[in-house]
């Protein structure tokens, strides 16, 4: 049987019980309230009886009397109505009492008296009037008579008294009997609900007990079983003895016990991979909480120099350079409390034996040991700047080396290839003038060759302006952007406004070199991509630096999609070698564009000394 089952049975005889307990209640406190109910309403109706009994007999004692004193017969006919009456009584109080022998012979002596005073005095009396009125005897006679029946007649009616008394004792005497017979059932019934109620939380007390003990027992099992899973026995299983729910739920209890050894078991497998994992990483990971360390691992000990003892405990901000604590104590605090901040950027740290080291950090919010912490993975980057500066002072010499080398070709090509087309040309000049020598074919071809000569001289004058200007050399960076914007307006078609904000000032050659490479590159990309009519370019020397801001309302392009023709490299240094260019300065391009038209907005800024990788990313 199923443990639902036997629960149900159990409660099934509880409710059995109950409707007893009412039955047995309401069948004794029914007898209860018969008897109760028959004794008075029989002494209410016996006293009633006996009071109108008296009154009736009193009214006709006194209608003989009006009679006797008056002679008027009209009082004789209040005696006669109370004939029926009275004996109409007499038979329902015999009713009353058929079975008490002892009423019903008072009731007998009762009427015999009633008969006795009705015969032997009213009567009597009635004829003696009815004979003085027909003067058959005097007054004095009448009223002679009259006194001794009188006082017979008082005799009979103090003994009616004394029976209709006696009634009411016996009515009385009954309703004490059976008030005493019904208290005893009462009592009776009393007694045995209390017996079985007694029997009924005994047979209660004990089921439950068994049942308690039946479902307690395995429950026992489970909780000891539990003690032990969890002092570390995990092999601990529950004997199986029974087939119900309790059954099953050490069955279900086992296959949660083998299904935890085994999730224990793949957990340390996982512990101790990542364990290991963190222990061998390349990069300090380390745990804070309330501002200290609670968790470093072997590299951030390398890093430091300090033992991880001596970290444990101490301040976060005790290991790091004193420049920095300021700026990573506040990304920290508002971390903390949940505002946005960058989760990676550099920093130093202050090694113990007092070198100070660049590293890089990613730190996040998680929940150690049920308690929020950071999460701060530490890279050392000191290595890795000093490529990027070796990297960038290349970069610099390079660019430099560059602009010489395209500064010497400019003059070569001025120089060398321009003087010698320049000689050309005034040889072919000179042969022209001979013109009565030549043929008009000859004089053709020598008004060609001039032709040809002079474009050549024009575009190696272009292609020497183009590798370097000599007007940013002898008149400065805006004059040179000058004579460029306006020579693209001529060979192009493209409107070119240069507008200047601030007070132009001579720069450094190397920056000025560089605004006005990227002010060429971005203006050859329009011409070639961007379908433009006009394009403003603004050189803004106000604040801290310079900062270049080129606009066309071309056709636009995705500024995230590198493989744009725009972003590419092919035919000049693209996007791409323009952000290299003004990173070795220390400088930013931002890009505004997209391909659903608007043009394309390139803002250049670089600073008036070259300081990079000072502030945090």
């Amino acid at each position: 049987m199923s443990l639902k089952l036997k629960i149900i049975s159990v409660c099934f005889i509880v409710i059995l019980i109950i409707p007893s307990f009412a039955i047995i209640a309401i069948e004794n406190y029914n007898t209860v309230f018969r008897r109760y109910e028959e004794v008075y309403s029989k002494y209410y109706q016996t006293v009633k009886m006996a009071q109108e009994l008296t009154y009736r007999i009193v009214d006709r004692q006194a209608s003989i009397r009006g009679f006797l004193l008056t002679g008027k017969t009209r009082y004789l006919v209040a005696y006669t109505e109370h004939i029926l009456p009275i004996k109409s009584l007499i038979n329902k109080g015999r009713e009353l009492q058929r079975e008490d022998d002892r009423y019903l012979q008072v009731i007998d002596r009762y009427e015999k008296l009633a008969n006795e005073w009705e015969d032997k005095i009213a009567e009597v009396e009635k004829e003696m009037r009815q004979e003085m009125d027909y003067g058959e005897i005097d007054f004095d006679e009448y009223i002679s008579s009259i006194s001794n029946t009188d006082r017979h007649g008082r005799l009979i009616l103090r003994g009616l008294k004394a029976v209709t008394n006696e009634l009411i004792d016996i009515a009385e005497s009954d309703m004490a009997e059976k008030s005493g017979s019904a208290l005893e059932v009462a009592v009776s019934t009393k007694k045995s609900l209390m017996l079985l109620a007694l029997v009924s939380l005994l047979v209660s007390v004990l089921t439950g007990f068994v049942l308690s003990n039946h479902i307690t027992t395995p429950l026992k099992d489970v909780v000891r079983a539990a003690h032990k899973i969890s002092r570390g026995d995990i092999s601990h299983r529950i004997p199986i003895k029974r087939g119900d729910e309790l059954g099953v739920l050490g069955n279900a209890f086992n296959h949660m016990v083998s299904r935890l050894e085994e999730n224990i078991q793949v957990l340390k497998e996982s512990e101790e991979k990542y364990s290991t994992l963190v222990e061998k990483a390349n990069d300090g990971i380390v745990i804070i909480q309330d501002g200290k360390y609670v968790f470093v691992n072997q590299k951030f000990v390398d890093i430091t120099g300090y033992a991880a003892q001596e970290l444990q405990g101490i301040d976060y901000f005790g290991v790091l350079s004193s420049d920095c604590v300021d700026y990573v104590k506040n990304i920290h605090e508002k971390r903390i409390r949940g505002a946005k901040v960058p989760s990676i950027y550099e920093t130093k740290v202050a090694c113990k034996n007092g070198e100070v080291r660049e590293v890089e950090v990613n730190a996040g919010l998680i929940v150690y040991k049920n308690r929020n912490a950071v999460l701060v993975i530490i890279r050392d980057i000191s290595e890795r700047l000093r490529y990027e500066r070796d990297l960038i002072d290349l970069s610099e010499k390079l660019v430099h080396a560059q602009e010489e080398e395209r500064k010497r070709i400019s003059q070569e090509l001025h120089d060398e290839v321009g003087q010698a087309l320049s000689a050309i040309n005034i040889n072919v000049e000179m042969l022209e003038r001979t013109g009565n020598i030549l043929s008009d074919a000859s004089a053709k071809r020598l008004r060609d060759i001039r032709t040809l000569v002079e474009k050549s001289i024009d575009d190696i004058h272009r292609i020497a302006y183009d590798l370097r200007p000599h007007l940013l050399d002898d008149f400065g960076l805006v004059s040179a952007l000058r004579w460029y914007t306006e020579s693209f307006e001529d060979r192009t078609g493209i409107r070119v406004r240069l507008h200047l904000e601030g007070e132009a000032s001579k720069l450094s050659p190397d920056i000025e070199t560089l605004i006005y490479r990227v002010t060429q590159e971005a203006l050859t990309n329009v011409s070639k991509h961007a379908e433009a009519t006009k394009t403003d370019v603004l050189v803004d020397y106000r604040g801290k630096g310079i900062s270049l801001t080129i606009a066309d309302d071309g056709k636009g392009f995705n500024a995230e999609d590198r493989r744009s023709r725009y972003a590419s490299r092919a035919g000049g240094m693209g996007l791409f070698g323009i952000r290299e260019r003004v990173a070795v300065y220390g400088g930013r391009l931002d890009v505004e564009s997209n391909s659903n038209g608007g043009g394309t907005k390139l803002l250049v800024q670089v600073p008036l000394r070259q300081e990079p990788f000072k502030d945090f990313l």
